[in-house]
């Protein structure tokens, strides 16, 4: 078992059992976030790697990530500490975490930023992959992108190779002077790492000019 199953496995229960609410699935989000994002590479192998692996490290990195004053920022810093415990005395601690404050979500996108309906770009992905007769690492994606959507940023991305899937999207996103984390579609194909089996389909689908990749949902295939 590598480490990243092991802080994945750890973390899945660990989320769940602290927002204190069983009908709440953060499963795929956390596995996009430990097995496919740029910011956990970068984080594990350059921020917080070797003497600077500490709770500290990874509870300011976690704001480069998560939106400030959300309870998805507070579950993820509390979860970071009960690890430690859990390595260093082999104690974990179910208790659901006590929230006193307002739950901060991102602000809605800008108005010239691509139009990207979640429920086209879910298509999207989806039917990539059928094509490629390859199944989606992350099974519950819809849900994955609305939590992009409201909860996610940025800091570490950089929209260049979304750019490079496709000319005309570049002009346009150029020229109305977006940036990588200014619009959902391209901030989550930006999270994702150049290494991981979503990077090509994701950034393919953020960046399209062309609406014959939104396939009709009858076509897409049910895993």
């Amino acid at each position: 078992m590598t480490d990243v199953q092991k802080i994945r496995n750890f973390f899945i229960p660990c989320v769940n059992d602290v927002f204190g609410d069983a009908s709440l699935d953060f499963s795929g989000i956390v596995k996009f976030i430990t097995d496919h994002s740029l910011w956990y590479d970068v984080t594990q192998r350059l921020e917080c790697g070797e003497k600077n692996d500490t709770v500290e490290c990874w509870n300011e990195r976690l704001t480069d990530v998560l939106t400030r004053g959300s309870k998805e920022l507070a579950v993820a810093q509390e979860c970071v500490e009960r690890y430690k415990d859990f390595v260093n005395n082999g104690k974990y601690n179910p208790t659901p975490l006590v929230f006193n404050k307002f739950d901060r979500v991102r602000s809605e996108d800008l108005l010239n930023c691509p139009t990207r309906t979640p429920r086209k770009f879910d298509l999207c992905v989806n039917n990539q992959f059928a094509k490629d007769e390859v199944e989606n690492p992350i099974g519950n994606f819809d849900s994955l992108i609305g939590f992009v959507q409201r909860k996610m940023k940025c800091s570490d991305c950089d929209c260049g190779e979304v750019l490079q899937a496709d000319s005309d999207f570049a002009s346009f996103f150029v020229g109305e002077g977006l940036q990588c984390d200014s619009c959902w579609s391209t901030r989550l194909a930006a999270l994702v790492k150049s290494q991981s089996t979503l990077s090509e389909t994701t950034k393919k689908c953020a960046a399209t000019t062309n609406d014959e990749v939104f396939l009709k949902e009858e076509t897409m295939r049910v895993y």
